[in-house]
């Protein structure tokens, strides 16, 4: 099913001045995982760096 919707919307860019087809496979898949990763990673080590400081901080506040 997606193969046939996929083709269909090929045909209708090819027929709009577009020569080259899109090619998409398992190395674009990983490709964006990875780069949404990099994105994502260092406001998440934020969030968990500043959850063990702000723990900290209440520990010693609270003895």
């Amino acid at each position: 099913m997606l193969k046939k919707h996929f083709k269909q919307h090929s045909k209708k860019s090819s027929n709009q001045g577009i020569d080259e087809d899109l090619d998409f496979d398992w190395k674009d898949i990983l490709a964006f995982t990875i780069a949404f990763f990099q994105v994502l990673f260092p406001y998440v080590l934020l969030l968990i760096i500043s959850f063990f400081v702000v723990m900290l901080i209440m520990s010693l506040w609270l003895n």
